[in-house]
């Protein structure tokens, strides 16, 4: 929220713009409704940001000097009404370095507890993330498109084999066929630069000394069939 200054260095609550940035984390300054708070400021629209509560302006200790300085130097000030900051004044300033040291203390605190947890819960064999499909069925579809079958005939000859999709679902569609090949081109690339890195010399049959040829044939294979079965021109 935009504020302006009376003559007497009261707030006026009647001289406002409000720019909401819901859904949006206070990890970074890099938020649309932030963005254009700032501008209107730069552009004299106003005379100090308020916002409701400091740490939903940031968390960030190197965010929140930087933008201090950026009020100082364009003349505008920063104002948290829940804890009573206001940098336009010395011990405004100073009160708002310190709580924005402890609001970055707490986001890396609560990461900190998230990653203990998810270590705890691998290490009980708790599967994370988002459920994958067998390593045959991603083969399946590869090598079917490969065959030239379209998308919507793969996806119907897994409905008649009764193959399970990734959230355990019954029914497959053409466009999450064309999906898990397309996340397997991916991951073959991502693994394929993981070996090779920007050298793509092994496609010349100039593969790395160091590397297990059985693995680099491996990839290599995985990458092409991957790419043919995005690249195969068939309908859908």
């Amino acid at each position: 929220m935009l504020g302006l200054l009376d003559s007497h260095g009261s707030w006026r609550t009647t001289a406002y713009a409000v720019y909401e940035d819901a859904g949006h984390s206070a990890k970074s300054l890099d938020r649309p409704a932030l963005g254009k708070a700032l501008d209107a400021l730069e552009h004299g629209a106003g005379s100090a940001l308020m916002v409701a509560k400091l740490d939903r302006l940031t968390r960030s200790v190197h965010d929140a000097t930087g933008l201090m300085l950026r009020a100082e130097r364009a003349g505008w000030g920063v104002v948290a009404l829940d804890v009573a900051v206001d940098t336009t004044t010395p011990q405004g300033a100073a009160m708002a370095q310190v709580l924005a040291v402890f609001a970055e203390l707490e986001r890396r605190l609560i990461g900190q507890r998230t990653r203990d947890a998810l270590a705890v819960r691998q290490a009980q064999g708790v599967r994370l993330g988002r459920p994958q499909l067998p390593a045959s069925v991603v083969r399946r579809i590869i090598r079917a498109r490969n065959r030239g079958e379209s998308w919507s005939a793969i996806a119907r000859n897994l409905d008649a084999d009764r193959v399970p999709t990734a959230q355990g679902g019954r029914r497959w569609y053409p466009a999450t066929v064309r999906a898990v090949a397309s996340a397997e081109l991916r991951n073959a690339q991502a693994e394929y630069s993981q070996l090779f890195g920007t050298d793509s010399t092994y496609r010349a049959g100039k593969p790395p000394v160091s590397a297990p040829m059985r693995q680099l044939d491996a990839v290599t294979r995985r990458l092409q069939e991957a790419e043919r079965a995005m690249s195969t021109d068939v309908a859908a």
